[in-house]
């Protein structure tokens, strides 16, 4: 149902919302685009660019089929056509990359420290050059691909959970669409090849609710803070395993906080836990099902663990953000990671059979979403367990899913 603009941004976006807008959008930006987010943290990276001939001419043509849009395009994603990177332009701004690499010590600097960082972790063995091409056609792609979805309203790959809010046509939408391009346009600061797209990724994601990727950072914070801090007081030597994850089932009706298959999966987590098998349980899952619903199933059963099953909260870290059981393992893998639990220990997975069994088959499905297989030995160790190491190739960024990149 499309409600009216000053309504729409009442629910959206309350006070506090409204005025945290600016930092939600820099959290997206840094979880799906690092690239972008480290060269905007550094200032001499930023006049480079911005001073760049051939740049700046990227950045002219850009606001002129900007600014022929508006006069032209009678619907959202004419105008959304507009902020995409073209082949050419990509190509282009591709080779200009590589050129300022050769040429400026800041920018081979800011190249070495982009590859320390691990984000785009699966290109880190090749030659610089290579590097700076790679990680900026996977940018654009996201760019591209996050324009497409939530302003043109193309189909993503998990249409009932991920898709746009509006329908077709809806005038108020772009009616917003246009406002946003006309200040971006007017904003003399956007003066990198990267801004306006940037910018109006992030926008379009935020009127159509989609700040799922901004939600519960820092995540050593909040619900896991308690958690976090007591990873240094763990005795290692005594676990086979760093951490239970257990994923979640998403309820299918309205209004449920939590499924039956998660407080299944949540029994059999506190009975290993009880035993002593685990120092710390990791429950997994999003706001996914319904589409849009108010509850993560992280959240969810956490709470039913330490408020219905007496887990102890300090044992109980939350993944708010996977929405498909690919994440689930991925997300796992980088928290042992971001987290400092010990990576040359297995995770241990307890979950229904039926999902157990699938894990197992997953390989091409693994490869296909993330790029990569976010484990090594995975293991099936009974009806309801099963056990895999973790890999770095796990902390990739993933730009082409920006609700959890």
């Amino acid at each position: 149902m499309v409600v009216s603009m000053l309504v729409f941004f009442t629910l959206a976006f309350p006070l506090k919302a409204q005025q945290d807008k600016k930092v939600t959008g820099s959290i997206i930006t840094e979880k799906a685009f690092p690239f972008i987010s480290m060269i905007r943290e550094n200032k001499d990276l930023m006049k480079i660019t911005g001073n760049d001939p051939v740049l700046k001419k990227q950045v002219l043509k850009q606001r002129e089929k900007i600014t022929a849009s508006l006069k032209e395009c009678g619907d959202a994603g004419c105008l959304a056509s507009s902020v995409q990177f073209e082949p050419g332009d990509i190509n282009a701004i591709g080779n200009e990359l590589v050129k300022l690499y050769t040429e400026k010590a800041e920018f081979r600097q800011f190249i070495s420290k982009l590859k320390d960082s691990d984000y785009y972790i699966v290109y880190e063995s090749d030659f610089d050059t290579s590097f700076v091409r790679t990680v900026w056609k996977s940018v654009a792609a996201g760019i591209n691909q996050a324009l497409g979805v939530y302003i043109k309203g193309d189909r993503p790959r998990y249409f009932n959970i991920d898709a746009i809010s509006f329908v077709p046509g809806d005038e108020k939408f772009l009616s917003i669409i246009r406002n946003d391009l006309r200040k971006e346009l007017d904003n003399r600061e956007n003066s990198s090849f990267f801004d306006i797209p940037i910018n109006m990724v992030v926008n379009a994601m935020l009127v159509n609710e989609r700040d799922e990727a901004a939600r519960y950072e820092p995540l050593t914070e909040g619900m896991n803070k308690d958690p976090f801090e007591s990873i240094a007081g763990i005795n290692w030597d005594k676990y086979n395993y760093s951490v239970l994850l257990v994923p979640g089932e998403g309820p299918s009706v309205e209004g449920v906080n939590i499924d039956p298959k998660s407080i299944n999966r949540c029994k059999l987590a506190a009975q290993k836990y009880n035993e002593g098998v685990v120092p710390f349980i990791l429950v997994s899952g999003g706001h996914v099902h319904p589409n849009k619903t108010p509850y993560s199933e992280a959240v969810e059963m956490k709470k039913y663990l330490v408020n219905d099953l007496n887990i102890p909260g300090r044992a109980v870290i939350i993944d708010p953000h996977a929405r498909h059981t690919t994440t689930n393992m991925r997300n796992a893998a980088r928290i042992v990671y971001k987290f400092n639990l010990p990576a040359d220990k297995k995770i241990l997975i307890t979950t229904d059979s039926l999902q157990n069994a699938f894990l197992l088959n997953m390989e091409r499905r693994f490869k296909m979403e993330l790029g990569c297989l976010p484990y090594r030995d995975l293991k099936k160790l009974d009806v309801e367990s099963s056990e895999y190491y973790p890999v770095r190739n796990t902390l990739q960024v993933n730009s082409l899913d920006p609700l959890d990149p």
